[in-house]
């Protein structure tokens, strides 16, 4: 038995340490994956983006109404949601205060969403409005005698948390339309799961938030109950709001569903990083607005100064609205996000690293599509540093990203050799391909290949000779080494420096048509 031990604490040991090195090895490859994001600039997502901001519980911190508002307009916002608070009389001399906001909100250009407010009508001591929930948020002068309240109902009046519903519809006129002050939209339930009953019994003509679940990944099917007697669709995202990788499906679902606006972005309590990446699966899935949570003080200070994550989402708002629909993106990890907007040969990318380690995101375009890999922009929020490199092309970009860092990335020179509109309207036709019935790629003769003197000669056969043409050389690395335009011509000869060597794309432009050819020069 001690030969057999002594045996196997030499050679079974070491022998089993080599085979246990290999297996972590293995395993530790499988643990590497590239964060990769997918960018389809020729796939729309939705119409457009536009945006908006909330003080349901801090609007009795302002000091300042006339600058945060002003504050608000100046980022581009055009929507301010403001409290209704169910435990306060619709006589309420506190109703006061926020009339005069939303009235000089109004003067500003912002639109008014009167909000029921999740709280018990009292004051943190930092003058917010305290925290209640569900129930807790209406009176018992609102709720049926079945429910622990002073109200008398019948079977169809009683609606949720036993609230006698003529009575609280009764309550939303006075003080949305008398109080505040003709709103444009009401929230009457905000975050609570209410049934058709709930939201057609308070219907007076005042366009209607709804559905607003704090739990995204359940806002679709919440839709598909209450979209018939609701106006807005709008969702939260309270749920796993640390793994914004589902966010694209749900966000893409809640879409489908019929929901419209992210009502209530909140990361920014966490990080300017964490606030931007909160909101960018939202854009990506087509959402047509976006309001962003307590935007006093996390945007603008009470007293109308800037806050702490303003500069960010002025980098956002002004890069993503009027951009037209958003461009469709995949993602591969949980902390690196990214939004993609075209607008005419450029492309903005918002890309994020929400995660705690530096990292190189590979940006990938799709479609056949390559921009320009000088003339670039970037602009950072949030972290240390961000560097951009390209390769293929510039088919791929490497954004390198320090931890929690929001970056901007403008992108000139987009262009792709299959210029799709519409994916879903695609049809493939031999080696060409096709929108719409129209012929959108044509082949090209390029002679000779390789090339041995410099000179290349081009044909574009189905293209009008008359319109002129655009040439441009690129390395593999995406360095761009030759450019001509060439006014009128179907046989193009061009000659490229001697001391080129090696593979290159040749990217071909006349009109709508664009082509991308390698090329072997020796």
């Amino acid at each position: 038995m001690n030969m057999v031990i002594r045996f196997l604490s030499l050679s079974g040991i070491s022998n089993l340490l080599t085979i246990f090195t290999i297996f972590v090895i293995i395993l530790s490859g499988r643990q590497v994956e590239a964060q990769t994001v997918k960018v389809y600039p020729g796939t729309a997502v939705g119409s457009g983006v536009t945006y908006g901001t909330d003080v349901k519980l801090t609007l009795f911190r302002i000091t300042n109404h006339d600058a945060v508002n002003q504050k608000f307009r100046d980022l581009g916002m055009d929507v301010v949601r403001v409290p209704v608070v169910a435990h306060w009389g619709s006589g309420d001399n506190r109703y006061g205060t926020i009339s005069s906001y939303a009235n000089n909100a109004k003067g500003k250009g912002l639109n008014i969403f009167a909000s029921i407010a999740n709280s018990n009508g009292l004051f943190k001591p930092n003058g917010d409005l305290d925290d209640a929930h569900n129930g807790a948020k209406f009176p018992a002068w609102m709720k049926c005698a079945s429910a622990g309240g002073t109200q008398s109902c019948n079977s169809s009046q009683k609606g949720l948390y036993g609230i006698k519903l003529p009575k609280y519809r009764s309550y939303l006129q006075n003080v949305v339309v008398n109080m505040i002050g003709n709103a444009s939209w009401v929230g009457p339930w905000n975050e609570d799961n209410a049934a058709v009953n709930d939201y057609s019994q308070l219907d007076w003509g005042m366009p209607v938030v709804g559905a607003e679940l704090w739990n995204l990944a359940n806002s679709d099917q919440e839709m598909a109950q209450v979209g018939g007697v609701i106006d807005i669709g709008g969702a939260h995202h309270y749920d796993n709001n640390s793994n914004l990788l589902s966010a694209y499906t749900d966000w893409n679902n809640f879409r489908t569903a019929g929901g419209d606006w992210f009502t209530e972005s909140t990361l920014f309590a966490k990080s300017t990083a964490q606030g931007i990446a909160h909101i960018l699966p939202a854009i990506s899935g087509g959402m047509k607005k976006v309001l962003i949570y307590q935007g006093v003080p996390r945007l603008v200070s009470p007293d109308g100064t800037k806050g702490p994550h303003y500069d960010a989402v002025d980098e956002l708002i002004k890069n993503s609205v009027g951009m037209g629909a958003a461009r469709k993106v995949e993602v591969n990890h949980k902390d690196y996000v990214a939004a993609a907007f075209k607008s005419g040969s450029q492309l903005h990318l918002h890309v994020v690293n929400a995660g705690s380690t530096t990292q190189t995101v590979f940006v990938n375009l799709k479609q056949g599509y390559t921009v320009s890999t000088s003339g670039f922009s970037v602009t950072k929020y949030g972290g240390n540093t961000v560097g951009v490199t390209f390769a293929n092309a510039g088919a791929q970009i490497k954004v390198n990203l320090s931890p929690k860092t929001y970056a901007r990335v403008t992108l000139n020179g987009l262009f792709t050799t299959t210029r799709v509109a519409d994916t879903k309207n695609i049809k493939k036709t031999g080696a060409d391909a096709q929108v719409g019935g129209k012929e959108i790629l044509s082949p090209c003769g390029l002679f000779p290949n390789p090339v041995t003197e410099g000179k290349i000669n081009l044909k574009i056969p189905g293209t009008d000779p008359g319109l002129p043409v655009e040439v441009t050389l690129f390395t593999k690395e995406g360095k761009k080494v030759f450019e001509k335009k060439i006014e009128k011509s179907d046989v193009i000869s061009i000659t490229v420096d001697a001391y080129l060597k090696g593979l290159h794309f040749l990217h071909i432009v006349r009109g709508d048509l664009l082509i991308r050819k390698k090329l072997l020069l020796e």
